[in-house]
């Protein structure tokens, strides 16, 4: 898995209003090369709505308007996110002490129109990790920017072949923890259903040139896990009850399937059934109840 061509990440502190617009245009060169091309940011597209996919196979098919890409282009979202980008590599690897190299775009090795262009990747991680940077409003909760470049991020770690992927975002003008840097794995029953609809889509859509339908459903969202891990060997009344339920197991089975049994042994004409220590009542709907006897 080796890195292409590496670039220093631009110093915006420093940056000139000339290195600034050229970060918010894209080239004429960029568009082309994606033609045709499925990358990870128009995955989502893809997998949605009706006009979405219209949306995706005018990109994918060199057909947006101008006005589609002034929109795009002139969008303040857009131009934030894109101005922000080196502040927030710097404030990740700051966070984690980390350092976060650009890259070329990424082409899977088995399909050479799927691409992928993350941010970033970490120098000398134990595990091959992307970098993807997001500007958000400041009210936007982690599991919605999770939820809404989900597809995204499974698309670059297809692509890539690498196994987690870090969003970090920046929510408003705050750089804020645990919500700044979450972690996403790569889920590779999500990726074969993701790619398995992208390859039908534009087999149908882009090179049969089929008209769009509604006939195309997401893979199944995998929300994000913010649960924790808790080491409870110290707590005494945790290790009491866990003690108890180990010891207690076994005997605990033995009844279950005692219970079972007695009930198979029932004739079907049976109001009370005793014997052994035990009786056992019959309603009229069918339920048992057992009985503990004192003598029998």
């Amino acid at each position: 898995m080796g890195l292409v061509q590496v670039h220093p990440i631009l110093d915006f502190a420093d940056a000139t209003t000339e290195q600034t617009r050229n970060c918010l245009t894209k080239s004429e060169k960029w568009k082309e090369n994606r033609k045709g091309k499925v990358s990870a940011s128009i995955i989502k597209d893809i997998l949605g709505s009706v006009d979405s996919q219209e949306k995706a196979k005018r990109i994918l098919t060199g057909n947006q308007t101008k006005e589609e890409i002034a929109e795009v282009e002139n969008n303040p979202r857009v131009m934030i996110g894109t101005v922000t980008e080196g502040i927030n590599k710097v404030l990740l690897e700051n966070t984690l002490n980390i350092e976060v190299l650009n890259v070329e775009p990424f082409v899977h090795p088995d399909n050479p129109i799927h691409t992928a262009s993350p941010d970033g990747v970490v120098v000398g991680a134990d595990v091959p990790t992307l970098v993807e940077c997001k500007h958000t409003s400041n009210f936007t909760a982690v599991d919605t920017l999770h939820a809404r470049y989900y597809p995204q991020l499974q698309w670059q770690l297809y692509v890539t072949g690498y196994e987690l992927v870090i969003l970090s975002a920046i929510y408003g003008n705050d750089y804020r923890l645990p919500d700044s840097v979450t972690y996403v794995e790569r889920n590779d029953e999500y990726v074969a259903e993701m790619v398995s609809k992208v390859n039908t889509w534009y087999e149908r859509h882009i090179t049969n040139d089929e008209p769009i339908v509604d006939d195309v459903a997401a893979p199944q969202f995998i929300p994000l896990d913010m649960r924790k891990d808790y080491d409870y060997s110290t707590n005494n009344e945790w290790v009491n009850h866990s003690v108890n339920y180990v010891m207690s197991k076994e005997q605990h089975d033995l009844h279950i399937t005692s219970k079972k049994e007695l009930k198979n042994l029932i004739p079907n004409d049976a109001k009370t059934v005793f014997g052994g220590g035990i009786e056992l009542k019959v309603g009229k709907s069918g339920r048992t109840t057992f009985k503990e006897m004192t003598n029998g």
